[in-house]
């Protein structure tokens, strides 16, 4: 029984049982068969690969390199061309993406910095105030507009794209300009805007506070008509007791100068229609100026009758200040000397309602008379 040589494996049977015996009889002829096949496998490796690389194919890199040696294989230097350009593309639009989110920051920034007091806005409006001014936002007020219009804000977030803010302002903006529509009711309140801007801010910095936005802007709306009530009824009660006073002292005036007639030149109730048209001239004079007239916040209607009445006897007592100086020739002299007695009257009653209706002719004449008399000294 012949044995088997110790390169030989068992686990690899012969196909045909004639190869054992040629095996046997010339195991040398049988490596140097194994041998040729190797180069015959090798060679036909090698024009797989050129095939490969004709076609342009990728060829992994070649595993026999040196230890710190590059491969030299065409298919690695094709790969690694390959990666570097997709780096390359990657690293380049990177790249972009950061110098373009830095400008927008930077315009971002230079925008919101420019909404300054003094500054003008790109549509040429003069910045006037400066409520609240934030990271991404601002509320300012601008020159040469109505109380509504001059109002505004300016959103600009950081990030561009990003919507969170004008959602926010979305959510509030239906009573933002109930609000604004109703500036004109309280014109000279200083506060309100301030108060608004600060309802704006609240809302602006986080998506949970619309609600208590919307809830504050409702007590501002409140307030602005319980405002405006409340300066229609003051005004007209500062008018209403002007008006009486004004009204009695006519209709008295008018009896008496049908029913009595004039004695010696003079009417004896003079007096009475000098101070019944000077409270005339200073009705007309309340009435002329009631829109522009400022109230106090706080006082009560029943207040302001009492002012009507202080206007009431102010513009009287201009009248009869009036008309002592006309009777002693300080004023107007020459025009009531030698008239006919009721147009001599209705020349000082006509000066009683200058008086009643200008706040400064009278003191003026005072104020003449006393440099007069210090020139004089």
């Amino acid at each position: 029984m012949s044995t088997v040589p110790e390169s030989f494996n068992s686990e690899e049977p012969f196909e045909d049982p004639s190869q054992l015996s040629q095996f046997h009889s010339n195991p040398k002829r049988h490596v140097d068969e194994q041998t040729s096949n190797q180069q015959s496998d090798a060679e036909s490796n090698h024009s797989y690969q050129d095939k490969f690389l004709k076609s342009g194919e990728e060829l992994s890199p070649n595993p026999v390199s040196k230890p710190g040696e590059e491969p030299s294989s065409p298919g690695f230097s094709a790969l690694n061309e390959l990666v570097l350009s997709e780096d390359g593309v990657a690293s380049a639009k990177n790249k972009k993406k950061k110098e373009r989110k830095k400008a927008y920051r930077l315009e971002q920034q230079n925008c919101l910095s420019n909404i300054a007091i003094g500054n003008r806005t790109e549509h040429n409006e003069l910045i006037k105030q400066v409520f609240v001014k934030g990271d991404e936002f601002v509320v300012y007020e601008v020159e040469g507009k109505g109380l509504a219009d001059s109002f505004k804000i300016l959103i600009y977030s950081k990030k561009e794209k990003d919507e969170k803010l004008m959602a926010r302002f979305a959510e509030i903006e239906a009573k933002y300009i109930e609000v604004k529509s109703l500036l004109h009711k309280v014109p000279n309140d200083p506060f309100l805007k301030s108060r608004i801007a600060n309802v704006l801010s609240h809302a602006m910095l986080s998506d949970n506070r619309h609600a208590k936005a919307i809830e504050l802007f409702d007590n501002i709306i409140n307030e602005i008509n319980t405002e405006f009530k409340d300066r229609i009824y003051n005004k007209i009660a500062f008018l209403y007791s002007n008006i009486v006073i004004c009204s009695v002292l006519a209709l008295c005036s008018w009896y008496l100068y049908n029913r009595v007639p004039f004695v010696d030149g003079y009417h004896p109730y003079t007096l009475l229609f000098v101070v019944a048209c000077a409270s005339l001239g200073g009705a007309f004079s309340l009435s002329y100026k009631l829109r522009n007239l400022s109230t106090v916040r706080g006082i009560k209607w029943k207040i302001y009758i009492l002012y009507g009445v202080e206007r009431t006897f102010i513009a009287i007592a201009a009248g009869f200040i009036l008309f002592l100086a006309v009777s002693a020739h300080l004023i107007f002299g020459a025009v009531v000397e030698g008239a006919q007695p009721e147009q001599r009257m209705f020349t000082l009653l006509f000066l009683s309602v200058l008086a009643g209706f200008s706040e400064t002719l009278v003191p003026d004449l005072l104020v003449n008379i006393e440099r007069k008399n210090k020139e004089e000294k």
